[in-house]
């Protein structure tokens, strides 16, 4: 109905039109798909390390611990500060809209430099949202570096003693590295993925904020 666009700002919907459901279409074409390559690889990795060793997979297992931390911290952060940026892209695409179709009014009162102003206080405020969020994901994504590595270290240490103790084979702490090393990739780009997935979910509630009004 008419009355619908008396409430919400045109930039508002172009923003959810565009940017919201260009994020919601790559986390569907690369996020999605990945996400689910990624655990059945990590599955099939497990499987495969607890046939070679049970106590060095155990430890691999448990890396997952402290991912899931880290993943819990993201997601209780990241979705607040996502949605916060998505509102002022919405908001500074309408005052730019609303600035270009008003654009000779302004300049018939001669406020273009207060126009200018409200413009650049607009933009540094979604800076500094923007920032905030690249911080946010930045301390996450250098976690999911570090637990990996980690891990590999401590399985080379205790694959090192085992083959010395003859608990297993030189060839099988060869192929227990390998597989882990496999998992390497999954786990750095868990970080990427989840973020994709937040702001896909924040852009997925301010669609249907849209689409859940009642017509009258």
């Amino acid at each position: 109905p008419m009355a619908f666009h008396d409430q919400w700002q045109t930039g508002q919907l172009l923003s959810r039109a565009t940017s919201d459901l260009s994020q919601i279409r790559r986390f569907l074409s690369f996020g999605l798909v990945f996400l689910l390559v990624n655990v059945a690889t990590f599955v099939t990795v497990i499987i495969l390390l607890l046939r070679i060793n049970a106590p060095l997979s155990g430890l691999v297992t448990a890396s997952a611990v402290p991912l899931f931390v880290v993943s819990r911290r993201l997601s209780r952060t990241y979705l607040k500060v996502s949605r916060r940026v998505q509102d002022e892209q919405g908001d500074l695409a309408t005052f730019i809209e609303e600035s270009a179709v008003g654009v000779r009014t302004i300049r018939s009162f001669g406020r273009a430099d207060f126009v200018g102003q409200r413009f650049l206080g607009s933009a540094q405020t979604l800076h500094d949202s923007t920032l905030e969020k690249v911080h946010v994901v930045s301390r996450s994504w250098s976690a999911y570096d570090l637990i990996p590595n980690v891990t590999l270290a401590l399985v080379l240490l205790m694959g090192a003693r085992s083959v010395a103790t003859g608990g297993m084979t030189l060839g099988g702490l060869v192929a227990f590295v390998t597989l882990t090393l496999t998992l390497s990739w999954p786990i750095q780009a868990l970080g990427q993925i989840l973020s994709n997935a937040q702001e896909a979910m924040t852009a997925a509630d301010r669609i249907y904020e849209v689409l859940d009004t009642e017509p009258t």
